[in-house]
């Protein structure tokens, strides 16, 4: 799916990743096996995403950042309560940022008070897991 970073003021560069994780992996040592590869229909593929919080000039009074992630019509994406969102290694809490799913749109909004103490390039991990459903080609 597609992912979004937006960043506005004007702050550093980031970059984001997006890895997925085959919860059960084919064994592919044996080509006449009849497991298939790849995900099959209700498997839970994890999903992680890394990037930066930005670091914003001092002068800045409106301090946003939001992670958006597009899943494809083929995942069920999770709720969001299940969505970890950990920056430098520790979970946030409501306080500290909102994760909302609408649709197929997993989105992360950091509050303004937690960017003020929180940002230059501190590493935000995002994890989740989506099923697998019937759309998926």
């Amino acid at each position: 799916g597609d992912i979004i970073a937006h960043l506005y003021a004007k702050k550093s560069e980031v970059t984001l990743t997006k890895e997925t994780t085959d919860p059960s992996p084919e064994d592919q040592s044996n080509p006449d096996s009849n497991k298939g590869n790849g995900l099959g229909l209700n498997e839970t593929p994890s999903f992680k995403i890394t990037t930066t919080i930005p670091s914003y000039p001092e002068t800045d009074k409106e301090l946003k950042f939001t992670i958006t992630d597009t899943l494809e019509p083929g995942l069920t994406p999770p709720d969001a309560k299940d969505v970890k969102v950990q920056v430098d290694g520790v979970d946030i809490t409501k306080d500290d940022a909102t994760v909302t799913v609408n649709g197929q749109v997993i989105t992360i909004d950091f509050t303004q008070d937690f960017l003020k103490n929180h940002s230059a390039k501190r590493d935000v991990v995002v994890t989740y897991k989506a099923t697998l459903n019937d759309k998926a080609t």
